[in-house]
């Protein structure tokens, strides 16, 4: 190595630090982290974890709103994204303002601003869903997916036709989420259509959405025949997931296929679904 590359000498460290010390020569109280040198006790990463899981307290919105109004970076991104998993305040002064900020943040530069803005975008009541419709064709796919989201939220069912058109060219567990939020039954043969195409083995996730979207749409005549052969799928999540859906979109017939499922399938979890669903449909066949 060369003398550059050798750590400085005892006597220069030594003058390095007084020359610091001759700079700085109060000590910074434990509470200031105005100064740069000093970091902060919390990371912004830390607060950001810590805002998201306060979405689900109403105590906290008002706090969360000024964040999301006032915030940088992270910090507005992750309060934007609890305000988006809280429910619309019923003070109309806080709404108003929730309001204002999730507005202003679906213009903002950045583009992670943006997304988080979509998905507290059901703040906006009427507003929103023709905001989210709009966005349905943004050039970004998480965007698009957050307004579908919000769409559902906010069961705008006027938007099923076309969420049904962009179901058609990406295949998005988003929309088909929404669409069962919605519980309109136009959306039951095109996702019965979705789920009698051939899927890939590790599309599972995508398949077991789709059969709980037909168990939310509670549509017997619809979807019962379609949920009725997923009992036999190769995957125990899809079969357990079948089995709950035909819950809500079974038949008198459906028992048949249920009984077997609870006597013969290899996964418990699936039996006792299979049990527990047989005896919903027995009793409401009953009554």
């Amino acid at each position: 190595p060369t003398a550059s590359d050798k750590p400085a000498a005892g006597g220069a460290r030594k003058q390095a630090l007084e020359r610091l010390m001759d700079r700085f020569p109060e000590r910074v109280p434990e509470d200031d982290h105005s100064d740069p040198l000093l970091p902060p006790r919390v990371s912004a990463s830390a607060v950001e974890v810590a805002l998201h899981g306060l979405g689900a307290r109403p105590a906290a919105t008002a706090w969360l709103a000024r964040l999301a109004g006032e915030g940088k970076g992270k910090i507005r991104v992750a309060a934007l994204d609890s305000l988006a998993m809280s429910l619309p305040p019923e003070d109309p002064a806080l709404a108003q303002e929730v309001s204002r900020v999730v507005t202003n943040g679906l213009s903002a530069p950045s583009i992670h601003v943006r997304r988080a803005a979509t998905s507290a975008c059901f703040h906006l009541g009427k507003k929103g869903a023709l905001i989210a419709v709009r966005l349905l064709r943004d050039p970004d796919f998480t965007i698009r997916s957050r307004a579908a989201l919000c769409l559902g939220a906010l069961k705008h069912v006027q938007a099923v036709p076309l969420l049904l058109q962009r179901l058609e060219k990406e295949n998005s567990l988003a929309i088909i989420r929404a669409l069962a939020a919605m519980g309109d039954h136009r959306a039951t043969r095109p996702l019965v259509s979705l789920l009698q195409q051939d899927h890939a083995a590790d599309r599972h996730g995508e398949r077991v959405a789709l059969v709980q979207a037909l168990g939310e749409l509670a549509h017997p005549v619809g979807a019962a025949a379609a949920l009725e052969q997923e009992l036999t799928h190769p995957a125990p999540q899809v079969r357990l997931a079948a089995a709950r859906a035909l819950a809500r979109s079974g038949r008198p017939r459906s028992t048949v296929l249920l009984t077997t499922c609870a006597g013969g399938d290899y996964d418990a979890e699936v039996r006792a679904a299979c049990k527990e669903t047989h005896e919903a449909l027995k009793s409401a066949a009953a009554r």
